[in-house]
Order: C-alpha cells, then structure tokens, then sequence
C-alpha cells in the first residue's frame, strides 16, 4: 500500500523553517486582519447613515 503525503507548499516551508507555531500565529494575524476590515467597514457603515 502507498500513502499518500500531501504536499502543503509553502505552508510546509514556513512550519520548517519557522516550527509548530507558525500556523497559530499566521492563523491570529490573519483573524486580526479580518477583525480590523470588519471594524473599518462598521465605522465607515455608521459614518455613512
């Protein structure tokens, strides 16, 4: 039987140069970025009524 290991890319790059904690902190700053457009589009939505 083969397995099959997928290949990640550049994801597999950034966890072996970077470690296991690379991907929490990749997934907080992009949530991060995510929650400041949300606050923006809020500001700008409220401004605009």
């Amino acid at each position: 039987m083969n397995s099959v290991v997928p290949q990640l890319g550049p994801i597999d790059a950034l966890i072996s140069v970077f470690g296991p904690f690379a991907l929490p902190v990749l997934l907080f700053f992009v949530g991060l970025c995510g929650y400041l457009a949300l606050l923006k589009l809020n500001q700008w939505w409220v401004a605009r009524s």
